[in-house]
């Protein structure tokens, strides 16, 4: 369901992946780089993570040989979001150039994708691994559950991503 608001800076607020107010078990991702270690996994998708002393990689990392890798997030209750910030991992020089979000409210097998007013699927992306950018939606969405669908083909040396949720709260 797209909100009929159209966005503004009134909700655009970080709704919790960099301070944790979205909580580790409402984070699920469908592979990891190597996968016996955290280096590369869920939490290091949260934009800004302080780094322990024996991890260098500031962003998740999915397996090589994930074909549709994706990052998806329970917010846990409905919320307003209007957009994301992302980077890539400076540590490798890769980042994610296209990305589809998906979402829904209930959690079912029935993601919508974000689309323009024409209904034609909008993407986003990084242009180095270094910049935050900000995506600002177009409109407001309502939404309990997010998807971050990666463009497998668009990753410069790994798809890596880090990110927090742009928003604020439902009623």
């Amino acid at each position: 369901m797209t909100n009929n608001m159209t966005n503004d800076t009134h909700c655009l607020n970080p709704l919790g992946m960099e301070n944790h107010g979205i909580p580790s078990h409402g984070l699920y991702v469908t592979s990891v780089l190597y996968q016996n270690t955290d280096q590369y996994g869920k939490e290091r998708g949260r934009l800004n993570n302080p780094l322990p002393t024996n991890i260098f990689v500031n962003a998740w990392i999915p397996g090589t040989s994930d074909s549709d890798p994706h990052y998806d997030v329970d917010m846990s209750k409905n919320m307003l979001v209007g957009g994301l910030m992302t980077r890539g991992c400076y540590k490798f020089n890769s980042f994610v150039r296209e990305f589809k979000v998906l979402y829904d409210v209930d959690g079912g097998q029935g993601h919508q994708t974000l689309t323009d007013a024409n209904g034609y699927i909008l993407t986003y992306g990084n242009i180095d691994s270094f910049i935050i950018v900000t995506h600002t939606f177009s409109n407001i969405i309502l939404a309990r559950h997010l998807r971050i669908a990666i463009i497998k083909t668009s990753c410069k040396t790994y798809c890596s991503i880090s990110f927090e949720i742009l928003g604020c709260q439902y009623q």
